[in-house]
This record gives C-alpha cells, sequence and structure tokens, in this order.
C-alpha cells in the first residue's frame, strides 16, 4: 500500500441489534457489526495504520428502497411509521449523504451511526 493513501471501509448494516422477540438469530448477527468498526480500528491503530485506514458502520432503520416499497403492504407500512418520530421512512439518498459526511470528517472512526428517523426512541405513547 502507499503510504500517502487513505480509505475509509463503512460497513453498512441496519438497526435490527436494537433486539425484537423471535429474532435472536438475526439481532445478534446486528448486533456483531456495531463491534466490527471498533475492532478494526482498534486493528489499524496497533499496526500504526489508524491515520490512514478509517473503519465506520452505518446503521440505517427502514429505508425506501423500491423493494421495500414493493413488499410492504399499507398496513404493514402504517405500522412501522407508528414507531418512527419523523414519520417516514429513511430515503435511500439520505444513507449516502451520512456516508459522504462521515468520509469528508477524518475524526470519525471506529463507530455506528445510526440514521432512522428515531426509531430508537419507541412507539408513541
Amino acid at each position: 500500500m502507499n503510504n500517502n493513501c487513505k480509505g475509509l471501509i463503512c460497513l453498512i448494516s441496519s438497526t435490527g441489534s436494537l433486539g425484537t422477540a423471535g429474532q435472536i438469530n438475526y439481532s445478534s448477527t446486528k448486533a456483531a457489526m456495531s463491534v466490527m468498526p471498533k475492532v478494526i480500528t482498534a486493528e489499524f491503530f496497533r499496526r500504526g495504520l489508524a491515520d490512514r485506514i478509517r473503519c465506520v458502520a452505518v446503521a440505517p432503520g427502514y429505508v425506501g428502497t423500491p423493494m421495500v416499497k414493493k413488499v410492504m403492504n399499507q398496513k404493514a407500512l402504517d405500522k412501522v411509521l407508528a414507531q418512527v418520530p419523523i414519520g417516514r421512512l429513511v430515503e435511500p439518498e439520505e444513507v449516502a449523504s451520512l456516508v459522504g459526511d462521515i468520509y469528508r470528517n477524518e475524526a470519525l472512526a471506529g463507530d455506528v451511526f445510526f440514521i432512522h428517523g428515531g426509531l430508537r426512541l419507541g412507539a408513541k405513547g
């Protein structure tokens, strides 16, 4: 590797690590993704590469992709949106914009960045 090169490893997972009843296998593998950027960054630091190669993860919530829009009926969509304070799906362009912001900010490393419209806050109540 050229010592002047810099790069970003950006892992994309989902907010599945938040945990849902009946989803132990899915949630546990998603939770593992939240540790990977920390371990990878620590390994780069140990090898003297952390100033050139960064690793982060982005964890989107429900994203309005063509696939989601095709397979999610209105009843299911309404149930999801009742849990999202912004009242809509995250757009793919918003996820891409976050990745671009992370890329440009060289102080960001080893963390997970959630983009889910407040989904982690829970349902209205």
